[in-house]
């Protein structure tokens, strides 16, 4: 039998690496061909392994669920902080009616205001 000594540095990479792992998951998947063959065009193509293009595309699709998502949420809650018959234009009418009534009190309701040319 022949002693092998391991030196603490890799120990300590071979403890982290374990530990990556610990948190990850692995798993096998069954890939039809052509879906075998454009996976490993795009990992030449990118540099990268199987795993990563994998993982890549997990994260992507997770990303896309997540815009979608919030996307429902937006259009879900559009217009819900209004009462159902709201009316923006009567809205602005009424907004604009107090500074009509401001100017008939303040005696300016016939004034003509101009535009100060800005040079």
């Amino acid at each position: 039998m022949i002693p092998v000594t391991v030196s603490p540095e890799r120990i300590e990479s071979a403890d982290a690496a374990s530990s990556w792992y610990d948190d990850g998951m692995r798993t096998i998947i069954e890939l039809r061909a052509d879906q075998v063959a454009e996976l490993e065009q795009l990992c030449q193509h990118e540099n990268i392994s199987r795993a990563e293009a994998i993982r890549r595309a997990v994260d992507t699709m997770i990303q896309a669920r997540e815009i979608a998502q919030r996307k429902a949420w937006r259009e879900e809650g559009f217009g819900s902080w209004g009462p159902p018959d709201f009316d923006a234009r009567e809205f602005i009418d009424e907004l604009r009616s107090e500074w009509d009534d401001r100017e008939r009190r303040l005696g300016l309701d016939g004034l003509q205001f101009t535009r100060l040319a800005v040079p």
